[in-house]
């Protein structure tokens, strides 16, 4: 990947505030994919239980909250399940593929 790309990729991962900087850095190295998407996956279904919960008891702030926070998690998954499809395309074909591109 090339310094720009990696750039591009950590700008978008900060912006949605759902990595810490190691784990950040982890996917930037190529290292943890799996064990991220896993790990997002989890947070992703917690915070729509949580959602799920605070509307059922009528408590709409709290629960666009943890819609919100559920949002930024589906935005991350796409990311890291993107780069991950792209890393074993790129190792399947001998090519790299830039960070966004279709």
């Amino acid at each position: 990947m090339a310094v720009s790309d990696t750039t591009a990729l950590r700008v978008e991962l900060e912006r949605l505030l759902t990595l810490d900087s190691d784990q950040i850095d982890l996917v930037c190295a190529g290292d943890a994919l799996d064990d991220l998407i896993e790990f997002g996956h989890d947070e992703h279904a917690e915070l729509c239980e949580r959602a799920d919960a605070d509307f059922a008891r009528g408590d709409t702030d709290a629960a666009q909250y943890h819609e919100q926070e559920a949002a930024a998690w589906r935005h991350t998954l796409r990311i890291l399940v993107g780069l991950r499809a792209a890393r074993r395309t790129a190792g399947a074909t001998g090519r790299s593929r830039r960070f966004g591109a279709a």
